[in-house]
Order: C-alpha cells, then sequence, then structure tokens
C-alpha cells in the first residue's frame, strides 16, 4: 500500500481548511501574514512552505491547524 505524500495531504488540507473558513485567498494570506500570490503556490503545491510559513499558517487564519503550536514548552505530544 503506497502512503500519501505528506506535502500533497498538507497542501490540501490547507485549501479545504481555508474554505471551510470562507476566506478567500487574499483574505487568509493576509491574516496569515503572507503574500496571496504565495499562498496559492503553497495550495497548488508548486511551493512548499518552509517552516516558519506553515507556524504562520497555523497561527494566522486556519485555526484547526493552532493545536500543533500551541503546545506549550516541555509538554509531552504523544504521536
Amino acid at each position: 500500500m503506497q502512503q500519501a505524500d505528506p506535502k500533497e495531504l498538507f497542501r490540501k488540507r490547507v485549501r479545504r481548511l481555508r474554505k471551510a473558513a470562507k476566506l478567500s485567498l487574499e483574505e487568509a494570506a493576509e491574516r496569515g501574514g503572507l503574500d496571496y500570490n504565495y499562498w496559492g503556490e503553497i495550495e497548488r503545491g508548486n511551493s512548499e512552505p518552509g517552516l516558519e510559513y506553515v507556524f504562520r499558517i497555523a497561527k494566522g487564519p486556519l485555526p484547526d491547524f493552532r493545536w500543533w503550536v500551541s503546545l506549550k514548552s516541555g509538554a509531552s505530544a504523544h504521536c
């Protein structure tokens, strides 16, 4: 069985969560502190965001991503 590509899963989740929040590309990008062209590149899979940008997306317009950036230092996280 072939495993799903994590980059593809991330891209699709970003788009799905943005649409579920009823945000345009421009609104989501502005709230996340990103250029809307870059956000679009991420959603289309044409760009792979670095960790800094993943955190911007998570802390900004897509609250379903916030859970993993809110872990406190030293907190135990079970995966």
